[in-house]
């Protein structure tokens, strides 16, 4: 399965995988060299998200519920050592 598994009726629409995607790629690319700026550039330039935006409401809004629900899979299965790491620092 894409992205795991799913407990609930939801269904996935493309906006939500896509801004799913976009979002993490956003707050973990590494500059210009990283292949996520890479994505972000390819995912906008089909998905035009508000000016007014933001990650705080991705991470409070329910209309995001689905793409955020997304965009911790892809945290948690490409980040969990790197966390680790961060948090193993402080």
């Amino acid at each position: 399965m894409l992205f795991g598994h799913r407990t609930d009726t939801e269904t996935f629409s493309r906006f939500d995988i896509c801004l799913g995607h976009l979002v993490y790629c956003q707050q973990w690319y590494d500059g210009q060299a990283d292949p996520l700026y890479a994505r972000q550039c390819k995912i906008s330039r089909y998905l035009k998200i508000s000016p007014l935006f933001s990650f705080e409401k991705f991470q409070t809004e329910d209309e995001y519920e689905v793409a955020r629900w997304v965009y911790e899979n892809l945290v948690s299965e490409n980040q969990e050592g790197e966390i680790n790491e961060e948090a193993g620092a402080e």
